[in-house]
């Protein structure tokens, strides 16, 4: 059996300090890939968290959902807003994986 040099990875920012985590975290991921050979890094931004659920009315698609649930890995950046909450419950736990 042959393993796949080609990594599918699923880059869910999240909201806020996520964002500019996320931003700096790709930044290493592209220098250790430029330095690395063998491998492939598809990296495929999803939007996903509380700030999309306040725009959109759901914490992340269906289809970014099945993105995510087909990806190798899974970058997760920090979700939630402060202070907001749906229903009493965290916009972000509908995200828990």
């Amino acid at each position: 059996m042959s393993i796949s040099s080609d990594f599918q990875i699923a880059v869910l920012p999240g909201d806020g300090i996520g964002e500019e985590v996320m931003a700096a975290c790709l930044e290493v991921l592209e220098k250790v890939r430029r330095r690395t050979e063998g491998f492939t890094l598809s990296l495929e931004q999803l939007r996903a968290g509380a700030e999309f659920y306040l725009e959109q009315g759901v914490d992340i698609t269906e289809e970014d959902m099945r993105s995510v649930q087909d990806a190798d890995a899974i970058l997760l950046g920090a979700m939630g807003l402060v202070n907001k909450t749906v229903a009493g419950d965290l916009i972000e736990e509908g995200i828990a994986l």
